[in-house]
């Protein structure tokens, strides 16, 4: 079966991603992508039996607009400054296209800058929600293979950095948390 088709079987009964992606449309225009944890975690419990992920959704917003929240939503700031939207446990980090190069460290003006610029090769896939298509073909692989790597090595130095620890040990989480396997720097 296709990974969009997964994807879209396995949050089909999800109420709370339905909710979360209808807020993320009312509040902007162009593409909207979903993109980290929650999509390949989504993914790999389907593929490999694992845990099934949080309710914390990452969407990338090509054109923001003023955010307009139901009045059981707060609105918050992540720790890069862009808008986290919180409903109990529920978490959206609605992350502006313009606000990229904030974390990457880079200019990013297309989602395949985006998906070349993520520290770890996992993270390269991201869900087009108007097309309903899984992208990024070294998330996919490494979906696929069960693998986590580096994928663009200056932004996973800076990673590591931010985080405090050392590039392998976060390799090895990562995959740890997935039941993949680890290839280090």
């Amino acid at each position: 079966m296709e990974l969009s088709q997964i994807f879209k079987d396995s949050v089909r009964s999800n109420k709370v991603f339905f909710e979360a992606l209808d807020i993320v449309r009312l509040n902007s225009r162009g593409n909207v992508w979903l993109i980290g944890g929650f999509l390949y975690r989504t993914l790999a419990s389907h593929l490999y039996s694992i845990s099934k992920p949080e309710v914390d959704f990452d969407f990338l917003i090509e054109k923001p607009m003023r955010i307009v929240l139901p009045t059981d939503w707060e609105g918050k700031l992540n720790r890069y400054g862009n808008p986290k939207l919180v409903k109990g446990s529920c978490q959206i980090d609605y992350v502006p296209f313009e606000k990229v190069h904030d974390f990457l460290g880079r200019k990013t003006e297309k989602i395949e800058d985006y998906l070349s610029g993520v520290p770890l090769s996992i993270q390269s896939i991201a869900y087009d929600v108007s097309t309903q298509k899984v992208i990024g073909d070294v998330g996919i692989d490494s979906l696929l293979s069960k693998t986590v790597k580096v994928n663009d090595r200056e932004n996973a130095r800076i990673y590591a950095q931010k985080k405090e620890k050392d590039l392998n040990y976060l390799i090895k989480e990562k995959a740890k948390s997935l039941g993949f396997k680890a290839i280090l720097v």
